[in-house]
């Protein structure tokens, strides 16, 4: 397992302090796109051109990012998408409360 970081980056910037253990490049992804797919529906806000999840390695490298986008589907749609073998180690969703942000969102 390695861990990953999900920072929001964009119009409001706001650095992941805790991470999240992940199997693979893969499960860090789909984290990724769970992270943006909340973001829309929680704050939609956020969904616009330029607002996207980097996701850093142990290391402080950016392994890729995900943009935020509007109306990109459902997150309980999304999560019915994915067999538990694709995301073993996604156990609870990762709220944005462990997100750092200069600014409240």
């Amino acid at each position: 397992m390695t861990r990953f970081y999900f920072d929001l980056m964009g119009e409001l910037s706001a650095t992941d302090v805790s991470g999240l253990e992940c199997a693979d490049h893969n499960e860090a992804k789909l984290h990724a796109e769970y992270l943006s797919r909340r973001l829309d529906f929680d704050s939609p806000k956020l969904a616009r051109p330029g607002n996207f999840i980097s996701v850093r390695g142990r290391d402080g490298e950016i392994v890729f990012q995900v943009p935020i986008h509007a109306g990109g589907g459902s997150v309980r749609h999304f999560q019915e998408q994915i067999r538990p073998d694709q995301y073993a180690s996604h156990r609870s969703p990762h709220r944005a409360t462990h997100l750092r942000a200069g600014r409240g969102y």
